[in-house]
């Protein structure tokens, strides 16, 4: 797929070091639910619009193949360098591929990555990217997303919803009506969790409520 991503505005945001998103643990819904992906027994999983997480490390314990896709290099130049790990790289188009071990992270467009770049995973982990997406780009992001997907893997998916009258994002509030209209005819999708999650950081930008919803969605 061919669709522009505001790389500026991401690339601005990792330089001057405006990545509230960023957690210095693995992200807590993974930690409770990661027991519905491990049901299938996967061989790859993919993080999509990674960062620098530490979700990462952690995936990397439980799953052979670990790929993480990231548009701003010195996302993935500080992952490395927090982990001191010094990665293998290999500049190619469209990605510029950086791994160690099992854990590779392709820096570069996610709208460019299909089968012929990776082959198809048995596991996703969305937690910051679906939300990162403009509306425009939802239903191309989720078609590339689930067609990296193989019959029976599954996607861990984790959605914010708030007013958006009040806030423009990132992260965008993505409904659960939304989602569901993303992905029913892709496959099963299972509410896991919703959860009151406003955090100061959201109350300042002038959010009143915010609700944190985890997915489950399988594929056909």
């Amino acid at each position: 797929m061919d669709q522009k991503y505001d790389f500026d505005g991401w690339s601005s945001r990792w330089d001057e070091d405006r990545i509230g998103f960023h957690v210095s643990k693995p992200n807590p819904f993974l930690l409770q639910y990661w027991q519905h992906l491990d049901e299938i027994k996967p061989k790859r999983c993919l993080v999509p619009l990674c960062g620098k997480s530490l979700d990462l490390v952690w995936l990397s314990e439980k799953v052979e193949t670990v790929i993480g896709v990231e548009l701003v290099e010195k996302a993935v130049l500080d992952f490395f360098r927090e982990q001191q790990i010094s990665p293998d790289i290999q500049k190619n188009s469209p990605f510029n591929a950086y791994s160690h071990q099992g854990l590779k992270i392709l820096q570069g467009n996610f709208f460019d990555l299909n089968l012929e770049v990776e082959d198809s995973f048995q596991a996703v982990f969305d937690r910051a990217s679906l939300v990162a997406i403009p509306e425009e780009l939802r239903p191309d992001y989720v078609q590339g997303l689930t067609d990296l997907m193989g019959p029976g893997s599954r996607l861990l998916l984790i959605c914010v919803d708030y007013d958006p009258s009040k806030m423009s994002g990132p992260p965008y509030s993505v409904s659960q009506n939304e989602v569901e209209n993303l992905f029913s005819k892709k496959g099963t999708l299972e509410v896991l969790e919703t959860r009151n999650n406003l955090e100061d950081r959201m109350r300042e930008r002038g959010l009143e409520w915010l609700n944190e919803s985890v997915y489950l969605f399988e594929k056909n």
